[in-house]
């Protein structure tokens, strides 16, 4: 028989095979209270058991079973059991919820910026609604205390009592699992801080005091309202339940509150528990430098790439200052998520499963973990570093099937006058070792009404997987792809004659530049515009979106950093926070440099500021943005710096590092 691997989490593992003796049990126990459909009751928990079952089994035992799988199964345990306590109305299902849900999220892993969003919206918009259910409470129960009509007091209570069984728990519910599932799929955890603590037993104290405490206080006081309602009798006679509801209900609203000023300040810093996991991550990520694979490589050759490199740093830089991206295309501040310094870039021994020629001087290499594991998960614009043998460490776009975690697939074009690496990846063969990090993705494909492709030579790389994911949606796109030769244009006969017209190939041997004047008229106002190629191809791609398509928005992935005028270097100090240091910045030296003599397992890559790695949340103080990972309409932001290439604009600058 296999053994357990630790593709997913032991945790996930174990609460599966827990939560299916438990529905087993719970589908022999009585219910608390009558459901609403009784005879569906059994079924469901056994369907519960089942799926559950079926997940734990394959997760343990056959790990590489594809992530797809994994949670499409999870999704239908977790829905059964929310079909049974909100539609079928099994209470003790309701509570089995606090289970299903966080096996869901720990089986999910870390998501992606979209899902987080999505979840994070869920989250606040539930917990607006609880909030507003809570006022509700309070205002009815003020009608009971200060009505003299006993008609009126039968009224209010029995509200009371529809409400405790109906919005409450549902809002209650469902805020509180999204804040859980956001905290278990996120670097925030459930204990690692102290505000998230805090929120975390703020919704258990309400919904028990509410169901052990309040319920049978409002049932009583709605009985005895009916029967005086029934003799004559007045409102004096009614045990004070009005009172208890208005102040139990006036502190869990103020409670619930204070958890969203929680979330808005995030006081406290890290609880013990989130200190010790994070010496515990800096300690591994210490001792990943160490490895001799990585240590060998000079500075020098872990930039992303030169000017003449044809290896892609997977970089999101909308230029367009008119341009207004749509929502979804706003990267997640540095509120939103822990510092880059405080999460580990994750690092795995790798081989080279496969390599051929793709094009003229274009090789197609496979990528798979060493010890067979599945790899993490990814999305279309994210690109991996690469550790190659020597210690040059380089950036490349995945493409393929995001869904297939066995292997990742990059190309890579060799380029006789750049720094080596690419032809050290040529010289590759099936069964080289080699690390990867990642994934990362600052070029994420955001929604958009429609979408160009301008591509130039590799850079088509980043586009194939966006192509796919749009055509599978049926969305409005097309590509130009412009290359030296047609021989030379990697996947080009195939995007050719597999999407037809959408796609136009402009080698520079017969064909003149493409017209992006022509191109954009062609386009909606609002179209999302992505180039990967040259800086003269970007330059004027970023000129034609200014000029006839402001209203869309311009998303940018550069071969190297781009040439800013910045002012000139001075001293500074940082303030580090979490390591409790502080350090002076020289004019000489590089902020990430300085950050490093206090903290030298800080996550970086390019350190050219185009990769993003080195992402670090700002508590204070105001950044100089020199990177070209932020849009041109966020450069005023003061939240997030890029520490390998920005500096304090200032004598001061507090960091979350």
């Amino acid at each position: 028989m296999p053994t357990p691997s630790g593709g997913h989490s032991r945790a996930a593992r174990v609460i599966q095979f827990v939560y299916t003796g438990l529905a087993l049990l719970l589908s022999q126990l009585p219910p608390l209270f009558p459901p609403t459909f009784p005879d569906a009751r059994v079924p469901a928990w056994y369907a519960t058991a089942a799926l559950t079952a079926v997940v734990a089994v394959l997760a343990t035992w056959r790990p590489r079973t594809p992530r797809a799988v994994i949670l499409t199964l999870a999704w239908g345990q977790a829905l059964v059991t929310m079909v049974n306590a909100f539609v079928i109305g099994d209470i003790l299902a309701m509570f089995s919820t606090w289970v299903s849900i966080p096996a869901l999220a720990l089986l999910a892993g870390q998501i992606g910026p979209r899902a987080r969003k999505a979840l994070l919206a869920t989250h606040v918009i539930t917990s607006a609604i609880w909030l507003g259910v809570g006022v509700t409470f309070v205002l009815v129960s003020v009608i009971a205390m200060t009505t003299t009509g006993i008609e009126a007091a039968r009224v209010s209570y029995e509200l009371l009592v529809v409400f405790d069984m109906t919005l409450l728990p549902n809002a209650n519910f469902a805020a509180s699992l999204a804040g859980i599932a956001l905290g278990l799929t996120t670097a925030w955890g459930l204990m690692r801080y102290w505000w998230v603590a805090i929120k975390f037993f703020i919704p258990l104290v309400i919904l028990f005091g509410a169901f052990g405490y309040m319920h049978p206080m409002l049932e009583s006081a709605a009985a005895q309202a009916t029967r005086l309602a029934e003799t004559g009798g007045t409102v004096s006679q009614i045990d004070g339940a009005a009172e208890a509801v208005f102040w139990s209900f006036g502190v869990s609203t103020l409670s619930l509150a204070a958890a969203m000023l929680l979330s808005l300040y995030k006081p406290g810093g890290r609880t013990r528990r989130g200190r010790r996991q994070l010496e515990q991550a800096r300690q591994r990520r210490a001792a990943a430098r160490t490895v001799p694979v990585a240590a060998t490589a000079p500075a020098a050759t872990t930039a992303a790439a030169s000017a003449a490199s044809a290896s892609p740093t997977a970089t999101s830089v909308p230029t367009t200052p008119n341009a207004s991206p749509t929502a979804a295309s706003v990267p997640a501040t540095a509120s939103d998520l822990p510092t880059a310094a405080s999460v580990p870039a994750t690092e795995l021994a790798a081989v080279v499963a496969d390599t051929r020629l793709i094009a003229d001087d274009t090789a197609a290499v496979t990528l798979r973990a060493a010890d067979g594991s599945p790899l993490p998960h990814w999305a279309p614009g994210a690109h991996i570093d690469l550790v190659l043998p020597s210690g040059k460490v380089r950036q490349y776009s995945l493409y393929g099937d995001p869904s297939q975690q066995d292997t990742y697939h990059v190309a890579v074009l060799r380029e006789p006058d750049g720094r080596g690496g690419s032809i050290e990846i040529h010289d590759l063969r099936r069964g080289s070792a080699l690390r990867l990090r990642g994934p990362r993705n600052n070029f994420p494909l955001t929604d958009a009404s429609s979408y160009l492709f301008v591509a130039g030579g590799i850079g088509i790389v980043p586009f194939l997987p966006m192509i796919e994911h749009l055509d599978a949606a049926r969305a409005d796109w097309k590509l130009v792809y412009r290359g030296a030769s047609l021989s030379r244009m990697a996947f080009a006969s195939e995007l050719a004659t597999r999407f037809g017209s959408r796609v136009r190939l402009l080698p520079a041997d017969t064909h003149a530049r493409p017209d992006l004047t022509a191109l954009l008229r062609d386009t909606s106002e609002s179209v999302a515009v992505y180039s990967c190629g040259p800086e003269t191809m970007l330059n004027a791609v970023e000129l034609a979106v200014a000029a006839h398509r402001p209203h869309g928005s311009l998303h940018l992935e550069r071969f190297a950093a781009s040439q800013r005028e910045t002012a000139p270097n001075t001293a500074f100090t940082a303030e580090l926070a979490d390591s409790d240091a502080t350090v002076e910045v020289a004019e000489h030296e590089t902020l990430l440099t300085a950050i490093q003599r206090v903290n030298p397992a800080i996550d970086l890559s390019c350190e050219d500021g185009i990769c993003g790695s080195c992402r670090t949340r700002v508590l204070d103080g105001v950044p100089e943005h020199r990177d070209d990972v932020l849009q041109p309409h966020e450069r005023d932001r003061v939240d997030v710096i890029y520490p390998c290439v920005s500096r304090a604009r200032g004598a001061r600058i507090v960091l979350d590092v």
